[in-house]
């Protein structure tokens, strides 16, 4: 019970901050701003995965253990992850030099302010 309360605090924290927002570019901004962090956190994740991966195929193939076809196929599928986020974020780096577009959090459109004294029917 405890674990899972935790683990809901943590996952509706970031909910505090949109609460906070006076505008739709606050709540975008904010949005992106967890969204970097997300895949910042994943690749490193996606290697530390992969690494693990190979050491433990390394360690049942010279072991002769049972689980090695497990552990390859996953050692495989953790290749094809790391590949596949890769090549995607080659070809988006690819499009934005082609096309002269770079994209930060500063150029996200500029919408104006939810006005606070409009009556509601």
């Amino acid at each position: 019970m405890k674990k899972s309360i935790l683990i809901l605090s943590l996952i509706t924290s970031p909910l505090a901050a949109f609460a906070a927002t006076n505008t739709v570019d606050d709540v975008l901004t904010n949005f992106m701003n967890i969204i970097l962090a997300v895949s910042q956190l994943m690749a490193p994740l996606a290697m530390l995965f992969f690494f693990w991966q190979l050491i433990k195929f390394i360690r049942e193939s010279h072991d002769g253990a049972t689980t090695l076809a497990k552990t390859k196929n996953t050692l495989i599928y953790a290749g094809i992850i790391l590949f596949v986020m890769v090549g995607i974020w080659t070809i988006v780096a690819y499009v934005q030099s082609s096309l002269g577009v770079s994209v930060t959090n500063s150029d996200i459109r500029q919408t104006p302010p939810i006005p606070r004294d409009v009556m509601l029917p």
